[in-house]
């Protein structure tokens, strides 16, 4: 009975774990393009090394080819144009640096198409992420009228804060002052209160830039923190306008980047740009390796849930045998072979799942999820990832595995613990332990303190494996043999 129950904790821990370790997700904006920035002397040819960024493509417009080789002069604009343009030629041949802000990508990239740019490059910045409520009329309006950044979507505040005084920035009319307030939350470190002003000085920001929660006449602090620079995917509107040149976004940090260039160029040499689509391979082998992780997860787990069958047919087998050899020497005196399941002493018996234990789950997982939100201890997720998994590591490879190392080496296995909660513990299951938790732990401190550790194979192969030997451990614990049907009539 002790071994039912233990099976009860261990498969809804199991379920537990997957579900903890899975809640919390993030998609990338893959960047499919590219722009390679030059700079060109009056006869054409390039007076410094060219630079590469790498952009993310819009869903609408032109579409980009990896063998584009044709530049363009690289024109910059303050002009959010979202107004209506009348056609003319004054982007003849250029690719147009445009803001973010104030209307649709599409309207912005049709604007430019009307004016001849052969391309339209969209840059975030801070003061898209400000706007008005437009229902009221404009007399009606007041502080509170004004939609700021959101938290998570547009900032994080666990990332960098700090509190600016409120008379040093500007609002006109409700409106943000870009010009007056951006030096104040990015940029120089000399003129960037956000950055003088937070405890850590952003060291955790990766933009170095900052986005107002909140803006109080007469208060004396006004709450900044951590905006995002990420890249978008633009996405077209419902207004059917033919746009028929390419679309990329680029970051606030790009756009630096690309203004320090054309701030550096003078009369005699320009900026130019090859907008072109990144390269990729014909064939993606990282598709082929999620398959065959997910065909490999799920034929181990198969293959050990069934290992009670294995047993039983291996004794079966050589049962048979034996009375083959006993009949061939004439000896009757064997009685009537017993059924399987009294013959196979490692058949456990069956956990039947009461609907208490679903409504039990049901509750803890809840209650744990609403917690880790609430209280926002993500790390916590890490921490528990950790160690549940290092338990299944030591079930799933290293137990197994070193086993058969030290049978071949001839040592032996010595029982140092045993009873009927925890089973048998050797000296061999500690020291499958010890190095399936130091491997654990070595993952757990790389996702806690070192600063984008997906970036290293250890973090992430590390990540994978420990992954697939949960998934093994939930599957083998979960195998219909063991588990009665839950019913509730």
């Amino acid at each position: 009975m002790m071994n039912a129950k233990r099976t009860k904790i261990e498969f809804l821990l199991s379920l537990w774990i997957v579900c903890c370790c899975t809640c919390k997700t993030a998609t990338a904006i893959l960047q499919t393009a590219e722009l390679i920035i030059s700079a060109t002397n009056a006869d054409g040819t390039s007076s410094a090394a060219s630079q590469q960024f790498l952009a993310s493509q819009a869903t609408f417009g032109a579409a980009l080819y990896q063998d584009e080789s044709t530049s363009y002069e690289l024109q910059v604009t303050d002009s959010l144009l979202c107004g209506n343009v009348t056609a003319s030629t004054m982007y003849e041949n250029s690719i147009l640096l445009v803001p973010r802000g104030d209307c649709t990508y599409q309207h912005k990239a049709y604007q430019a198409q009307q004016m001849g740019a052969k391309g339209i490059v969209i840059f975030n910045n801070l003061a898209s992420r400000y706007s008005l409520n437009t229902t009221k009329d404009e007399g009606d309006l007041s502080y509170n009228d004004i939609f700021f950044p959101q938290p998570f979507y547009d900032y994080d505040c666990q990332l960098g804060s700090a509190d600016i005084p409120t008379d040093a920035l500007q609002f006109v009319h409700l409106k943000y002052i870009a010009e007056h307030n951006d030096p104040l939350l990015s940029g120089d470190p000399a003129t960037n209160l956000c950055k003088a002003r937070s405890p850590d000085h952003l060291a955790k920001c990766p933009s170095k830039r900052c986005l107002l929660t909140n803006y109080t006449p007469g208060e004396s602090m006004t709450k900044a923190c951590c905006a995002w620079d990420l890249h978008l995917r633009l996405y077209g509107d419902d207004s059917k306008l033919d746009v028929r040149i390419p679309a990329v976004f680029v970051t606030m940090e790009q756009r630096q980047a690309l203004m320090d260039l054309v701030s550096q160029s003078n009369n005699n040499n320009s900026v130019s740009v090859i907008l072109k689509a990144r390269w990729q391979p014909t064939y993606n082998p990282s598709s082929f390796l999620v398959w065959l992780l997910g065909v490999t997860v799920a034929a181990v787990a198969a293959y050990q849930s069934a290992g009670d069958y294995h047993i039983g047919i291996t004794k079966l087998a050589l049962r048979q045998q034996q009375q083959q050899e006993s009949s061939g020497q004439g000896d009757e005196t064997q009685g009537p072979s017993e059924p399987l399941a009294t013959r196979n002493p490692m058949q456990e018996e069956a956990v039947e799942l009461e609907p208490i234990h679903a409504v039990g789950f049901i509750a803890m997982a809840s209650t744990s999820l609403f917690i880790l939100f609430y209280f926002k201890i993500y790390n916590f997720v890490k921490v528990f990832y950790a160690f549940g998994c290092s338990n299944a590591v030591v079930q799933i490879l290293i137990y197994p595995n070193l086993s058969r190392v030290f049978v071949k080496l001839g040592m032996k296995e010595r029982t140092i613990y045993q009873s009927q909660e925890f089973g048998k513990i050797s000296n061999w299951h500690i020291m499958s332990a010890v190095l399936a938790y130091a491997w654990g732990m070595g993952w757990l401190y790389m996702a806690l303190f070192v600063r984008r550790p997906d970036s290293y194979f250890f973090y992430w192969i590390t990540q994978d494996v420990f992954g697939a030997c949960m998934c093994i451990v939930f599957c083998r614990l979960s195998k219909s043999t063991r588990f009665k049907s839950l019913r509730f009539y």
